[in-house]
């Protein structure tokens, strides 16, 4: 397991309310910050959203009034944790600035972390205080007057083609895959059903997918692709491992070992 770290959420409730916090809107707060890391989680692993998380969170201390809950959490080895960390506060800070300029985060986590920041959007928080290790991080009710969503990028569509490795097929609620590139960041690939077939061949392959890309002005490269046909290239010699021509020309050696056959070789270039 990797080591632990803590995270403090910390919200105060309105002062004609003597500063204390309404349960459902600490519950959630709570539950739209743990949904930041699982995205967060499954961004590192490309778990399927199904798949159970593998960070703990345990409560260590919690407080009432203007309610505190501070979190301890691990993850074994695989899972950065501190780099979770890392991008957990830079959501927040995207929120509170209302900018997304030079951030890569998914734009599924922004939209979390603004789900989590709804009680004090609606006025209903006074203001909420988060400590990710000794990082501190304020936002208001006043600086969440402003919509948070039209801070995002806006979305661009675009009928084209993308090519990677097709890893982790998910049919749960809405049939997806997920495309790694030779370069830039893991594609989401959302197909109707009738390809589920295709889509499992696919799988551990390195495919052409051609559908209706969406991009984002924060990046170049496609958030999403809505898949309209998966093309998996036959296997080139380019593409082929060392272990896959084992047993291609039975017959090289014309009956010799191996190893003396491959001396002969060198023999015959000196």
């Amino acid at each position: 397991m990797s080591r632990s770290r803590k995270l403090t959420l910390h919200l105060e409730g309105l002062l004609e309310e003597e500063g204390l916090v309404q349960a459902q809107d600490f519950v959630e707060f709570l539950q739209h910050a743990l949904g930041v890391f699982r995205r967060l989680e499954r961004g590192q692993t490309g778990a399927a959203p199904s798949a159970r998380t593998q960070t703990s969170f345990r409560i260590v201390d919690l407080e009432l009034g203007s309610a505190t809950v501070v979190l301890e959490t691990s993850a074994p080895s695989n899972i950065d944790v501190g780099l979770m960390f890392s991008q957990f506060a830079e959501a927040v800070a995207v929120y509170r600035d209302r900018s997304t300029r030079n951030s890569r985060l998914d734009r599924a986590v922004l939209e979390e972390i603004g789900e989590m920041m709804a009680p004090v959007a609606r006025g209903r928080v006074r203001q909420a205080t988060i400590t990710v290790d000794d990082v501190l991080l304020s936002v208001s009710s006043t600086t969440s007057a402003e919509r948070f969503d039209l801070a995002l990028s806006p979305e661009t569509n675009l009928s084209g083609t993308v090519s990677g490795f097709v890893d982790v097929i998910n049919v749960h609620r809405e049939p997806l895959f997920y495309l790694y590139p030779s370069e830039g960041p893991r594609i989401t690939c959302r197909f109707d059903r009738t390809y589920l077939d295709e889509a499992r061949l696919a799988l551990r392959q390195y495919c052409r997918v051609h559908g209706l890309l969406t991009f984002t002005d924060s990046s170049p490269y496609p958030l999403r692709v809505d898949v309209e046909r998966i093309e998996v290239p036959p296997e080139s010699s380019a593409q082929r491992t060392l272990r896959s021509f084992v047993g291609s020309v039975p017959d090289l050696t014309g009956g010799m070992e191996a190893v003396e056959y491959l001396q002969r070789l060198r023999d015959a270039e000196d």
